[in-house]
C-alpha cells in the first residue's frame, strides 16, 4: 500500500502566489513526490487553483504545468475520492 496525502488547493497556491510561508509549501510538495507519496486531490483542487489564479491576473497557462510538474492525482469524483482516502 502506498502513502497517499490529500494536498488541499490553498497550500498548493501558494506555489505560484507570494505569500508568507511560500517557501514550506514548495519544500513540502516537494518532500512528498521525492518521498513517493501519491498526492490526491478532488476534483474541484482545479477549479479552487484556476479560480485563485484568475483572481490574481496570473494566466492558466502557467498554472496547469505546475500542477503536472507536481505530480497530483486529481480524483475525478467524490466517492472514488473518498475511497482512497480511506484505504
Amino acid at each position: 500500500m502506498s502513502n497517499k496525502i490529500v494536498l488541499d488547493s490553498c497550500v498548493f497556491n501558494k506555489i505560484f502566489l507570494q505569500e508568507p510561508e511560500r517557501d514550506k509549501a514548495i519544500a513540502l510538495i516537494n518532500h512528498l513526490t521525492k518521498q513517493s507519496y501519491q498526492i490526491i486531490a478532488p476534483s474541484l483542487f482545479l477549479y479552487e487553483v484556476l479560480a485563485v489564479a484568475k483572481v490574481n491576473n496570473i494566466d492558466n497557462k502557467q498554472i496547469y504545468p505546475i500542477i503536472l510538474k507536481s505530480w497530483i492525482q486529481v480524483i475525478n469524483a467524490i466517492p472514488e475520492f473518498m475511497r482512497l482516502c480511506v484505504q
